[in-house]
């Protein structure tokens, strides 16, 4: 198991200091070493040894989420003693670690639950659990809109460019351009076309449900470990790049596949047009 803990170190690194210009910074904060201890210790679950670039870990007998937390927090260690020399819990330590679970929390490593078990109770360590709760903690949807209308435009050829700028749609089988607007840009999206059309018949606003078009839509479930087990019978494919599950839907079944997915409280739903 220890390797699969510095795997995964590694790819929480790599996620929290991403970028052409980490590349370098990054191959050190990975240059440490993990060393098994094999005792039980009742106050702590791992130690920084920086003359050595090395990781104790203590209590091997736990879970491996419950271990590569603790092996977190000698991280931050690690990082900002490359950076300043420093293996006090400074301003600078909390600021490595915070990026350091935030990163794992995207890549879905560790559920809100697993952050309970974090046994270091300063004020500093609560401010960032408290943090990422509200961040991670709701099963929120982003990206799906109820209140949209559709537009439709019709005897549009002169003006086909116009609307491949403004990121319509073809219908081949209607001859029709069309796209979803929320309502809020309605009136705006209504002008705008008006300037450009020769007549008001040209231009049709409806409701999605209604339209005669497969208007689809995709559904990303981010932070979803707890539920993985359910997506994958349900039909969504796992992307390892995003690290998040995925699914194309048809805009009029959106609501009943929101409701079939069973509640994560981690989990993050983004809902986007194709």
């Amino acid at each position: 198991m220890k390797k699969e803990i510095y795997n995964a170190c590694c790819d929480i690194i790599d996620h929290a200091y991403s970028g052409k210009s980490n590349r370098c910074i990054t191959k050190s904060y990975k240059a440490f070493k993990l060393s098994r201890v094999g005792r039980t210790v009742k106050k702590v679950n791992g130690q920084y040894i920086p003359e050595e670039k090395r990781i104790i870990i203590f209590n091997w007998d736990r879970k491996f989420n419950d271990i590569l937390l603790g092996v977190l927090h000698e991280i931050a260690h690690h990082i900002v003693n490359i950076k300043v020399n420093d293996l006090t819990h400074s301003a600078l330590f909390y600021r490595e670690y915070e990026k350091l679970l935030t990163a794992s929390m995207r890549l879905s490593l560790f559920s809100l639950k697993d952050l309970d078990k974090i046994k270091d109770n300063s004020r500093e360590t609560s401010k960032i659990i408290k943090k990422l709760k509200e961040s991670f903690g709701s099963q929120n949807i982003s990206g799906y809109q109820k209140d949209t209308v559709l537009f439709r435009v019709k005897d549009s050829f002169l003006i086909k460019d116009e609307m491949v700028n403004r990121k319509y749609n073809y219908d081949n089988f209607q001859k029709i351009w069309w796209k979803e607007i929320p309502i809020d840009n309605k009136r705006k999206e209504e002008l705008d076309l008006r300037k450009i059309l020769r007549s008001k018949e040209q231009l049709q606003i409806i409701s999605p449900e209604t339209a005669n078009v497969a208007i689809h839509k995709i559904i990303t479930i981010y932070n979803g470990v707890e539920i993985r087990d359910v997506l994958k019978p349900l039909g969504y494919r796992y992307n390892s790049k995003t690290k998040a599950w995925s699914k194309r839907v048809l805009f009029a079944d959106v609501e009943k596949e929101i409701s079939s997915i069973p509640e994560c409280r981690s989990a993050v739903l983004k809902v986007a047009t194709l």
